[in-house]
């Protein structure tokens, strides 16, 4: 089965939050424009941060937005919940490789296809993750999605793994760190390495950390 990459699957998805929004304007004029300017200040973010900026100035993001500083730096004061909002539309972009049933019943060949999904997923997230890192000990909402995060990468392995490795702390804290985002954010942006170089790194880790296991 061909796995979808996150380009193929990519949504225009709004939170519950925009969609509420919307029904709630009705025919009001005033409170769609406040609604559609919000939007365009999200797209913008999402413009801005997955160009490498994980920290835009408001009035860089007005200005990408076409949206006016005044109207920008109102939506801005509520943070949380624009990156709640981008954090729906890009787990919505990323869900489907997550949730794609194993091409194998074998738990070690099950291993290599999590090692390719986590380096699809990852690469596609880490410009928002990174946005969020900047900010999460300021904020409650991003400090429980980072947890929800972790739980998510947890569940993912421990879906893999058979019982008797899951078992073992040890070795399935190892794995763990091998598999997980920060560990691929550690290669690629502080070591460097590109994608390809950073999955060949994480599989020859899991190789290691499994080496004796049949």
């Amino acid at each position: 089965m061909k796995r979808p990459k996150p380009s193929e699957t990519a949504l225009a998805v709004r939170s519950p939050d925009a969609e509420r929004a919307i029904n709630e304007a009705g025919g009001d004029g005033r409170k769609l424009r406040s609604v559609r300017s919000r939007q365009r200040i999200i797209d913008a973010l999402f413009r801005l941060i997955r160009g490498g900026d994980p920290a835009p100035t408001v009035a860089k993001i007005a200005e990408e937005a076409n949206v006016s500083l005044r109207t920008t730096f109102r939506h801005i004061d509520d943070m949380d919940s624009l990156m709640r909002e981008m954090g729906v539309r890009t787990e919505a972009e990323v869900r489907p490789i997550l949730d794609a049933p194993y091409g194998s019943k074998n738990w070690r060949e099950q291993m290599n296809e999590l090692i390719d999904r986590r380096a699809i997923v990852f690469e596609h997230v880490w410009p928002i993750k990174l946005a969020a890192s900047l900010r999460r000990f300021r904020s409650a909402y991003l400090m429980a999605q980072y947890e929800y995060f972790l739980a998510g990468e947890r569940e993912g392995l421990a879906e893999v793994l058979p019982a008797k490795i899951r078992r073992q702390k040890t070795k399935y804290s190892a794995l763990l760190l091998a598999l997980s985002f920060e560990g691929w954010r550690r290669l690629r942006q502080d070591e460097g390495l590109s994608a390809r170089q950073t999955k060949a790194a994480v599989r020859l880790l899991v190789d290691s950390i499994l080496a004796d296991e049949t």
